[in-house]
């Protein structure tokens, strides 16, 4: 017998409707929908929308009434309209909510007041941008809406500063992160959970930023005795000098700046920090001079509890510079980083004609931040071939200035900042040039994804910026200083196996350890504009 098609439309099958998905336990259901719905960005659930749900919800009939009857899932809520809103506030019954997203448009207010209407249940509130009419409507509002005393999380950013701002309808003694754009320090004093805060930012917008001061900055921090964490990004202009006892900032453990001027330094300057791990700063050309003094001295107090023995320098791209010290004897990232010291210097690339601005760097590090650290063991230089690549000379100061240095690691680029390999002429001498290591206690050398000139010359003689004259010339006045230092080449270009055996022959008697694999390339743009692990496309048949 044979079986016809039916010439009915063929349903639209929903991927998960059938087989294992329609048979899993209702806990499982919800811990999938928990990674399929939930991805928070830099702004929050920002792909939390309503699709989303309606695609978890369509699976079949036992995930639409698991996915209904965990109110947690819908106790996260991303703003995506006022109907959808009303929906995951009845669903999420009486769970705390987190409510994140927008409220730009003309007429948000609505969404705000039914955000309110539930404010005992708030538990985190972020609202990265607000319009000034929304807000203002909220400010002028006379509803009466219950205390935010479950409130722990709060940020709130507003494009403009609109006048006098009650933020005490968000009070909350169980408040401990508050995270704001587009409010006056005198409205921020005022308000009552300060005292309870651990985690508190500031961002302000430059066109009427010109009303803050470092006293009012000072007003702030005065109210917030357990906090751990301050992050500043601020205008603010100084105040009169007058003789102020330093404020002392007893549980502040993680403190950044991200855009230092004269007064952030003065600021800092009057504040004490007894347990403090982690600085960041940014400056730039402008204020290079006038900041980093005062960083200085919080610079030496950290090493005296917790020594800095690594430090790290990486160029992302040029004119922009970060330095990182670090407690672990090792290098890190801009990324990872969590403990220390991190500096970055951005826009460095304009030329003055009274000194190269890049070279303010090495020198303002030698004068004031290189004194204040104890013990520096180890060195990793990254990407530096656009750090500075015009300024070696001053760089090979601040390296002179780490006798102490055990380890170097060289990775991404060029060998700029080592112009002169890892010796350094000693001028003292009258009669004929002599040389000395410039890392006396180096024992570990490592060089990772490195280009060097290629040698053309007919007589193969070493010629300068190639492999071999980096490491090994002049050596040769430097008696046995390096013979017990282990090198390690991975991934470099235009080193062979001849310069391997020269370097266990005339540099070394310890391991050189070596990936094995001649690979060559004229030009260094060929490199470092390719993926990695494509080398044989750039052998120039040398």
């Amino acid at each position: 017998m044979e079986l016809k098609r039916s010439p009915t439309k063929t349903a639209i099958r929903h991927p998960y409707r059938s087989g294992l998905a329609a048979t899993l336990p209702a806990e499982l259901i919800c811990e999938i929908a928990v990674y399929f719905l939930y991805d928070w960005g830099t702004e929050g659930l920002h792909l939390l929308t309503p699709g989303k749900w309606r695609f978890m919800l369509l699976v079949c009939k036992r995930w639409y009434e698991a996915l209904l009857q965990d109110t947690r899932l819908w106790s996260v809520i991303a703003i995506y309209g006022i109907e959808s809103l009303r929906l995951s506030l009845e669903r999420s019954r009486i769970q705390p909510l987190t409510i994140v997203g927008t409220l730009e448009v003309w007429d948000a207010y609505t969404e705000l007041d039914t955000i309110m209407q539930n404010s005992h249940r708030i538990q985190s509130l972020q609202i990265y941008s607000i319009s000034s009419w929304v807000w203002q409507k909220f400010q002028m509002s006379r509803t009466e809406y219950a205390p935010t005393s479950q409130l722990q999380e709060l940020l709130i950013f507003k494009a403009t500063h609109n006048g006098s701002d009650d933020l005490n309808r968000f009070a909350s003694e169980k408040l401990r992160f508050l995270e704001l754009g587009g409010f006056h320090l005198e409205e921020i004093s005022a308000f009552t959970s300060l005292p309870f805060l651990t985690s508190l930012k500031l961002h302000y917008n430059v066109h009427w930023a010109i009303a803050l001061n470092v006293k009012q900055m000072l007003d702030v921090l005065r109210q917030t005795p357990v906090l751990e964490s301050l992050t500043l990004w601020v205008e603010m202009r100084d105040f009169p000098q007058t003789i102020q006892p330093p404020i002392t900032l007893r549980a502040l453990t993680s403190l950044e700046f991200c855009e230092m001027k004269r007064a952030d330094g003065t600021l800092l300057s009057m504040l004490e920090f007894p347990v403090l791990q982690y600085l960041s700063i940014t400056v730039d050309s402008d204020h290079l001079r006038t900041t980093i003094p005062h960083v200085s001295e919080v610079v030496r107090q950290m090493d005296r509890r917790t020594p800095l023995r690594g430090w790290t320098l990486h160029s992302p791209e040029r004119g922009d510079t970060y330095c990182m010290l670090t407690p672990e004897s090792n290098g890190t990232t801009p990324e990872k980083q969590s403990r220390g010291i991190k500096l970055l210097f951005r826009h460095f690339y304009v030329k003055r004609t009274d000194t190269d601005c890049e070279s303010m760097i090495p020198m303002e590090l030698l004068a004031h931040l290189i004194p204040a650290t104890s013990s520096i063991e180890h060195l990793t230089l990254s990407n530096t071939s656009v750090a500075g690549c015009e300024t070696p000379e001053a760089w090979g100061n601040v390296f002179r200035a780490m006798p102490s240095v055990k380890s170097i690691e060289v990775t991404k680029g060029f060998l700029s900042l080592l112009s002169s390999g890892l010796c350094v002429p000693d001028l003292t001498q009258d009669m004929h040039l002599i040389w000395d290591p410039l890392f006396p206690a180096l024992e570990r050398l490592e060089l990772r994804e490195l280009w060097f000139r290629p040698q053309f010359s007919k007589n193969n003689e070493l010629r300068p910026g190639t492999f071999m004259h980096l490491l090994l010339e002049p050596h040769g006045s430097c008696g046995d200083a390096h013979k017990n230092i282990t090198v390690t080449i991975d991934d470099c270009v235009n080193v062979v196996e001849q310069d391997v055996a020269e370097i266990r022959k005339r540099f070394t008697e310890a391991e050189v350890t070596w990936d094995g694999v001649a690979r060559r390339a004229k030009w260094a743009g060929d490199v470092f504009r390719s993926p990695r692990n494509h080398w044989d496309m750039w052998f120039d048949g040398m």
